[in-house]
């Protein structure tokens, strides 16, 4: 059975969300009701200074504590529950029952580990975790105790994925200047895409895992994962001789270059012997 079409998607802003067609749409509740209207874009610059005007804005901040409206990147585990909540809302897919549920397992979550909300993503520890989990396992019972545990690891997913609006781990806005071969490629993919607006993504995939798999498979080799990709960019990067701080930059590395140095270094070495051999003193 094919699972339901996913029809909402949250964005790094409150009360914006965009539908699977591309376009932007203010959401508020209203009682216990959810309400949407479209901002008429599909670009998120466009839509949020619109979202602004919007009667929605008002209800965001109202339920956010009267905050202003802006980017909500998680940087505690209270701001994890709030993305994770909106996203079981906007699932159209489950049932209301269901999101009660659920409404139940987070807050039980929330209370069963002292200081829950204010506790930093970065300080939370493996053996933090262990410990509240056997504490729920003394008081709740196995069903119940296992949701626990799946909610928790989808607050920890959404850490380790970061924000879907801007693909980032911490939910950032990182630039990466585009390599001429990849302009060409996109260029090509856009022009064969007559209908679509220019505001459209020239990509329609997050993902093409499947078709990796498929591809490795059919010439017989090992099965490369986008990490592998991601790694096998950073060695050509510096295999044609990027410095090493800058393609730690790119990668979204906020240490220098340190971790980049550990996992390339020898690539550098390799680099700085085969530079020394076309040193000539004639």
């Amino acid at each position: 059975m094919k699972s339901a079409k996913k029809t909402w998607n949250p964005t790094k802003y409150r009360c914006l969300v965009r539908h699977h067609s591309g376009t932007y749409y203010a959401r508020c509740k209203r009682g216990n009701k959810l309400h949407w209207k479209s901002l008429g874009t599909k670009t998120l610059s466009v839509a949020f200074p619109r979202l602004k005007e919007h009667p929605a804005a008002e209800s965001g901040r109202q339920e956010s504590g009267n905050e202003e409206l802006g980017e909500s990147s998680p940087k505690t585990m209270g701001d994890l529950l709030r993305i994770r909540r909106e996203r079981v809302d906007l699932d159209v897919a489950l049932k209301d029952s269901t999101k009660h549920y659920w409404g139940q397992i987070h807050s039980s979550l929330r209370k069963s580990w002292e200081g829950f909300d204010d506790l930093k993503i970065s300080e939370v520890t493996r053996t933090q975790c262990e410990r509240w989990a056997s504490r729920m396992a003394s008081q709740v019972s196995t069903t119940r105790y296992s949701n626990a545990i799946s909610a928790l690891k989808h607050l920890l997913e959404i850490a380790v994925d970061g924000d879907p609006s801007s693909g980032t781990k911490n939910g950032e806005v990182r630039r990466v200047p585009i390599i001429q071969p990849l302009q060409d490629l996109l260029t090509v993919m856009q022009q064969r895409r007559d209908g679509d607006e220019h505001s459209e993504k020239v990509l329609k995939v997050n993902e093409a895992q499947k078709a990796m798999d498929h591809a490795a498979e059919k010439v017989g080799i090992a099965r490369l994962t986008h990490h592998d990709l991601r790694h096998f960019y950073a060695t050509v990067c510096i295999e044609s001789g990027v410095d090493v701080p800058t393609v730690a930059k790119w990668l979204g590395h906020k240490d220098g270059g340190a971790l980049a140095m550990r996992v390339y270094g020898h690539l550098c070495d390799e680099h700085s012997r085969a530079a020394a051999k076309k040193v000539r003193f004639e």
